[in-house]
């Protein structure tokens, strides 16, 4: 019999298997090879950019530096690679010329354009207020308020109470004073002079280039783009002059794109978010040597950081988002200050096809599966746009016309039984999502052949590993294949159908180790809340109002019975780390986890994960034949049969 409908992906997978829903493969550790790290970049001795001696005086001036590190206050050593543009990617986006190019690609800036460097403060304008500012108080996330200096904007650049690097790095940003620069663009002189106190006092006392201080170097374009704003703010309040005390500004600001010029941080948002600051820097101090540098730098990270068919380079469905948004933002200051630039249609397009991504990477929740670093939230909509629908739950918009879609190049495949034709439709769909493809890099994490699934609009598999459809319409039955290699001496196959009416998914994993024995294990994350429990060969969760169940069935396979005892429920467990959801990165709840285990140089495991009524009894059956296995899933009431031919191939019968 042919294999219907299957999708066969191979996914060049060189890291370790994921510790999420799927196959892990090892004993007491993890097996297979780590993901590649970047090469460490080498320890530099920048010289300070050549300066007039005036400017000189404007950026050092008089006051103390802080030189030393206060005893008790380890700091890392901050790695170094002087390069104007990074190592380039194995399939290079173009060949990028080191002098200037052509005003049909990069667009001559335009002089009576002004780089608009106040958009936000990442969140800080909320919580780091006018006062508190005022009296050198810094707050960063779920930590408690701190003050860093004496109140008249002398800070201790060296401060990190709670030994948070995140929380040290924010500091260095300056993006934190925000709210007093804001207030001195509305008239508030005392609010941007402190604010300016505290900018001067951070360039005083972290002299170029930084290289010993992790908070100072990787928060470069943060700050760069506080200085530029600040600035902007300065000339404003000032007949559009910098005045002459305030020099020290510019000076820093050319520091600074020295230092973005020879640490680039490659093809994905963060390098996207330093050539954009790049750009600024070119326009405001009339360099084109940086324009030039950050219209070459874009170009090539757009190739790669949204691809040919939409999907983000991030590994993560909220930096997806975020990436809509930035390249948004890019989009318009290239427009502005580089009008008749290619790259300025080369982003729209873009853009566009991104936003197919985001459409479909969406749950019944009207939040995105949370693939990478992404949290549990609402996002932004974009009226007039595919991605309204899904964001904004069904209420806004018009349904997307494909049920699924599948990103091939970057990994991920999402699909839904419908989307539904109003808000509550929507709410009650069932939707999957898969993860494959290229290794785990940026924001992605360790989760190949992970499947996360929402059956009823209510999440069933969280945090796990994800599915891919085909079919037409009527009841779903949505099959593929993944083939991996997640180590050196191991292989897997997932074969994965997902059906809708009843709410179905079956799993049939085989995976061999070369010679070792070992322990291979499937991993079922289920929601936080969800009481768990494991029998002899099956466990069963009930979601937190008792009306719904999750049933997780160890089936035989090829005629090898299920074996009693397998499956196990962890929950809270802290050693090892096991059973946790994070909504967000500072919140952290206990979650079930359902493992089904076996151990040998080769495992082939069978599971059938159901989703009902609390009160129907659920049965699920293998029997082998002459031509492959046929499954039985009852649940209540309803039944279905899934067969299964004699290459693997997963289909519903009738």
């Amino acid at each position: 019999m042919a294999d219907p409908g299957a999708h066969r992906f191979a996914a060049t997978l060189l890291a370790v298997p994921a510790l999420l829903a799927g196959l892990a493969l090892g004993g007491g550790s993890a097996a297979g090879t780590p993901d590649p790290q970047p090469s460490p970049r080498t320890a530099r001795a920048d010289a300070m950019p050549e300066l007039t001696e005036p400017q000189r005086e404007d950026l050092l001036g008089p006051g103390s530096v802080q030189r030393s590190v206060r005893p008790g206050t380890p700091m890392p050593t901050a790695p170094a690679g002087p390069s104007v543009m990074p190592s380039r990617p194995k399939s290079p986006p173009t060949r990028l010329r080191s002098g200037p190019t052509s005003s049909s690609t990069t667009g001559q800036l335009a002089h009576t354009s002004r780089y608009n460097a106040c958009i936000g403060y990442s969140g800080f304008a909320s919580t780091n207020t006018r006062n508190t500012i005022l009296n050198d108080t810094f707050q960063w996330g779920s930590y408690a308020r701190f003050r860093v200096g004496d109140g008249t904007g002398n800070i201790n650049w060296l401060a990190n109470p709670y030994r948070q690097v995140s929380w040290y790095m924010w500091l260095h940003s300056l993006r934190w004073i925000g709210a007093a620069v804001e207030a001195g663009r509305n008239g508030d002189a005392e609010a941007l002079e402190h604010a300016k106190a505290i900018a001067q006092d951070w360039v005083r006392d972290n002299p170029y280039s930084w290289q010993s201080n992790i908070g100072a170097w990787e928060s470069t374009m943060h700050r760069t783009n506080l200085l530029l704003c600040l600035r902007s703010v300065v000339t404003d309040r000032n007949g559009g002059t910098l005045p002459a005390r305030d020099r020290w500004l510019d000076s820093s600001l050319v520091q600074h794109a020295e230092y973005l010029k020879h640490h680039f941080s490659g093809y994905g948002n963060h390098g996207t978010d330093e050539s954009l600051a790049m750009l600024g820097l070119g326009a405001t101090l009339g360099r084109r040597d940086y324009t030039t540098l950050a219209q070459q730098r874009l170009a090539a990270i757009l190739t790669y950081a949204i691809d040919a068919d939409g999907a983000s380079n991030e590994q993560s469905t909220g930096y997806a988002v975020f990436n809509y948004a930035l390249w948004g933002r890019v989009g318009a200051e290239v427009s502005k200050l580089l009008p008749g630039s290619s790259l300025d249609r080369q982003i729209a397009d873009k853009r566009r096809r991104l936003l197919t991504f985001l459409a479909h990477s969406f749950t019944p929740m009207a939040t995105p599966f949370q693939l990478g670093n992404t949290e549990q939230a609402r996002r932004a909509i974009y009226s007039g746009t595919v991605q309204e629908w899904p964001a904004s739950g069904g209420t806004q918009g018009t349904p997307p016309r494909q049920r699924v879609g599948i990103f091939g190049a970057a990994g991920y495949a999402f699909g839904r039984d419908t989307w539904g034709g109003n808000a509550s439709e929507f709410a009650a769909s069932s939707a999957y999502s898969l993860r494959f493809g290229p290794a785990k890099s940026k924001h992605g994490h360790h989760d190949h052949t992970a499947i996360t699934w929402y059956a009823d609009g209510q999440p069933v598999l969280i945090l796990a590993r994800r599915v891919l459809s085909s079919g037409a319409s009527g009841a779903m039955a949505d099959y593929y294949r993944l083939v991996d290699a997640p180590g050196k001496g191991f292989s897997r196959v997932r074969d994965v159908i997902v059906l809708s009416d009843p709410e179905v998914v079956l799993v049939v994993d085989r995976a061999a180790a070369a010679k070792k024995k070992t322990t291979f294990t499937q991993l079922w994350h289920l929601p936080a809340g969800a009481a768990a429990t494991a029998y002899r060969t099956a466990a069963r969760a009930t979601s937190p109002d008792g009306t719904r169940a999750t049933t997780i069935v160890s089936l035989p396979y090829a005629g090898r019975p299920a074996v009693p005892g397998a499956l196990n429920v962890v929950r809270g467990s802290k050693r090892p780390v096991q059973g946790w959801f994070w909504s967000d990165i500072f919140t952290k709840r206990a979650a079930p986890v359902v493992s089904v285990n076996r151990s040998g140089t080769s495992a082939a495991l069978a599971t059938a994960i159901v989703h009902g009524p609390a009160r129907a009894k659920v049965n699920a059956t293998a029997k082998t034949g002459r031509h492959g296995v046929v499954y039985t899933v009852t649940v209540g009431a309803r039944r279905v049969q899934i067969g299964q031919s004699a290459g693997g191939a997963l289909y519903r019968i009738g």
